[in-house]
């Protein structure tokens, strides 16, 4: 979306930039009839001043925006701020502008993508966190601006994709358990509505049927991102099924609820019980002895994603899709072999 800027208003009110940029900051020496028509002007082409512009000459810079699902008021992942830093960085280095936006489905109702992006007058747009029943999930297909998505799948004309290959990811993460002697393999798995859940249990699935494993509907169980919800869904699971050996969790977080079911019921890990998580966050290697999980480098996929947007925006070569390298680390959690 070509940003419209404050010498196209001045071309449309026939008047200079410096009378338009007095008559919108409310000058007294400007005629209320200039104003009016500059005001007139600016309202057709959905024009909005940009703070950041450097000079009265309207040459604003380039501005880049993180936009989230929702800020929490803590958050327990602790990788947000690994993102926040390396799109902050980037965007730095290149000489672009940065903000921090939120967004949520009642926030999406009330302003679409396109004239979020126009009210923030924004060149190009990190997504991350949305749900796939989220407005803006759909309306992204059709973005005016450059836009690099974080574990989401659309396609799109101005669209990047950036994520681990969480499918390979979590087949490698469970067939890790199969080759530890594992045979009774639950999945705990995200909600339903997040994409990365559907990726991560198709990787589940595929290394069950890889090694003439049968799904079992009842071993699969959904809950939100979070450790307390986990908590009480693993323990739920765990009773009703006292044959299970092994949790695939789909986030560390989970992880963490089902350890402590597990402590809770005195089922003890790695033997009976292997439990292994997803995204490695900073707490992973010290709670419960070091927890198994896979390895997400999330400063790199933030760097790569605001790379991507920048070259896009610049009219330069952007891949479509990129996948940035994860590792299975083998903690406590899980048995070695």
């Amino acid at each position: 979306m070509e940003r419209v800027t404050i010498r196209d208003v001045a071309k449309a009110s026939n008047v200079s930039i410096t009378t338009v940029s007095k008559a919108l900051n409310g000058y007294p020496d400007v005629s209320e009839a200039t104003k009016e028509k500059v005001l007139k002007a600016a309202k057709a082409l959905n024009y909005v001043p940009n703070a950041s512009a450097r000079s009265l000459g309207g040459i604003p810079e380039k501005t880049i925006a993180l936009l989230m699902s929702s800020l929490k008021q803590r958050d327990e992942s602790g990788y947000i701020y690994e993102l926040i830093s390396s799109i902050y960085n980037t965007c730095n280095k290149k000489g672009y502008e940065f903000i921090l936006l939120a967004t949520d489905s009642l926030r999406q109702k009330e302003m679409t993508f396109l004239e979020l992006c126009r009210h923030k007058n924004l060149d190009g747009a990190v997504v991350m966190g949305l749900n796939m029943n989220d407005a803006y999930y759909e309306e992204l297909k059709q973005s005016p601006i450059p836009c690099a998505l974080m574990d989401m799948d659309i396609v799109g004309e101005n669209i990047c994709l950036v994520s681990t290959n969480n499918k390979d990811a979590s087949c490698e993460a469970v067939t890790y358990l199969l080759q530890t002697g594992r045979k009774e393999i639950a999945i705990l798995n995200g909600k339903r509505t997040a994409k990365v859940s559907e990726e991560r249990f198709s990787g589940y699935k595929e290394a069950l049927e890889a090694n003439g494993i049968p799904l079992n509907p009842e071993y699969i169980v959904h809950t939100d991102f979070s450790a307390q919800d986990a908590l009480e869904r693993a323990k739920e699971l765990l009773i009703r099924h006292r044959k299970i050996d092994a949790i695939f969790c789909a986030s560390d977080l989970i992880a963490f609820g089902a350890l402590t079911a597990a402590s809770e019921l005195n089922i003890k890990v790695p033997v009976p019980l292997s439990i292994i998580g997803f995204d490695d966050i900073f707490t992973a290697r010290y709670a419960f002895g070091g927890l198994t999980t896979v390895h997400q480098n999330y400063y790199k996929i933030g760097v790569k994603a605001a790379e991507c947007v920048i070259n896009m925006v610049e009219k330069k070569y952007a891949p479509r899709r990129i996948l940035v390298n994860h590792e299975l680390l083998v903690r406590s959690t899980t048995l070695h072999f």
